[in-house]
């Protein structure tokens, strides 16, 4: 409501319907709740079985079921470059769940052999990801690389992992918890997603997109970070304050 408010009078009715990333999460999260059933390690293993078929089957979604389900349900399941589905991006909420179920299994003195392994394991699905994304042919009838390709879902996959690793072993070693930047994205992980959305995407500055160097990305984007840390900084000031 709030997006399609600041963008009047250019926003229309039917923008209030569209698939953004909250609402994919939410689909995601009611077709996991069977997870609850189980306990465990089996609940890690179906969670990252569910991440598995979520990437796999996305290029057949768009191939073969485009055309068969109303768009208020084809938004949420067929990939499409003006949204968010299911099939692939819910693989990332499903991995999610797997890592929440392993985390609380994990005693404290392992931690620095579970992130050993979640960096070699990232590694290698980037280099695995990569080379099936190369090849001159596919399993698929339809694939696109950047739409629905599971060696792309997995690539951006293995990238979460080694940014977790980063984010560990900088907090870990080169600062406090207390006043680490990444903790503090973290804790206000919910402020930081919804005022950078507006930012990129609203009135003011959508109008750059697709416009600038990879440069003027690489810029703008550590400009946002330092704006969104700011941000952070300023509302653990106020929370503190008041």
């Amino acid at each position: 409501l709030q997006t399609w408010a600041f963008s009047l009078p250019y926003s229309h009715a039917r923008d209030l319907l569209k698939v953004d990333v909250l609402n994919l999460m939410g689909a995601t999260a009611l077709l996991l709740v069977p997870l609850a059933l189980v306990q465990g390690l089996n609940r890690i293993r179906y969670a990252m079985l569910a991440g598995v078929l979520f990437a796999v089957c996305a290029p057949l979604m768009s191939a073969t079921v485009a055309s068969q389900f109303p768009p208020a349900i084809r938004d949420y399941l067929v990939p499409s470059g003006g949204g968010f589905s299911v099939f692939p991006w819910g693989t990332f909420l499903a991995f999610g769940a797997a890592a929440g179920s392993a985390i609380p299994r994990i005693e404290e003195a392992q931690w620095n052999r579970v992130m050993q392994w979640t960096a070699l394991c990232g590694l290698g699905m980037l280099v695995t990801a990569q080379y099936f994304g190369s090849l001159p042919y596919s399993l698929y009838p339809h694939p696109d690389y950047w739409l629905h390709s599971p060696a792309l879902t997995f690539g951006k996959l293995a990238v979460v992992l080694l940014l977790a690793c980063v984010a560990y072993l900088w907090t870990t070693y080169f600062s406090s918890k207390a006043r680490s930047w990444v903790c503090l994205l973290g804790t206000h992980s919910l402020a930081v997603y919804w005022v950078h959305v507006e930012l990129e995407y609203g009135r003011w500055f959508g109008n750059y997109h697709e416009r600038l160097t990879a440069a003027q990305c690489g810029f703008w984007s550590l400009v946002l970070i330092l704006a969104m840390l700011a941000m952070c900084r300023g509302i653990e000031l106020l929370r503190k304050n008041f």
